[in-house]
């Protein structure tokens, strides 16, 4: 019977880590979706935005150009911050001195030598695309 235990064992272990990484990578791409998704918004941003300008140029309501760049500003920095979230998924931290990607558990770049900001601790988050039952 220890054989069959073992077997048992084993085959439980593989399923829990399959489970694992696939909760892993669905997390991942529901992140990379919803980056896509911010990325096409700041287009449709940046060809308002530029539309305005042509208004501008032709003596048009030059506020709507000031509107467009707070938008615009917003957008970039929910885009560096899902980026941000998905390279910390992936064990990665990017310097914010020279940008180089380090592992999440280095204290220090391993390019420029600057200390690297440790992530914060997460938090159980509930899934907003779950119904609770």
């Amino acid at each position: 019977m220890s054989l069959f235990d073992d077997l048992g064992n084993t085959l439980n272990k593989v399923a829990n880590s399959t489970i694992k990484k696939s909760k892993e990578l669905s997390g991942l791409t529901k992140l990379s979706l919803k980056l896509n998704s911010e990325e096409g918004d700041l287009d449709k941003l940046y060809e308002g935005y530029g539309k305005a300008q042509y208004g501008i140029a032709k003596n048009i309501a030059p506020t709507d150009a000031l509107d467009f760049v707070a938008l615009i500003d917003e957008k970039i920095k929910v885009i560096e911050d899902l980026k941000s979230e998905i390279e910390q998924l992936k064990g990665v931290i990017i310097c914010p001195k020279c940008g180089t990607k380090n592992k999440v558990e280095d204290s220090f770049c391993s390019s420029c030598g600057e200390k690297l900001p440790k992530p914060e601790p997460e938090e159980p988050k509930t899934d907003p695309d779950k119904e609770e039952e």
